[in-house]
């Protein structure tokens, strides 16, 4: 019977294997979506900033 529960522990070894790729690529693209959502935002509030500065430079 040794054997077949060597095959269920390294079975079982391989699936903690692949679940914890699978969270280490799931917290990258994650890691990935924030900083490009970040890199969005930053890049609308400066066109924002700079569209609000050219109305008050129009408006002096």
């Amino acid at each position: 019977m040794a054997p077949k529960r060597l095959i269920r522990d390294e079975n079982r070894n391989l699936a903690v294997w692949e679940a914890e790729a699978s969270i280490a690529s799931l917290q990258q693209e994650v890691k990935d979506f924030q900083t490009q959502h970040q890199q969005e935002v930053s890049r609308e509030v400066s066109k924002a900033k700079e569209q609000w500065e050219a109305k008050l430079t129009e408006n002096l």
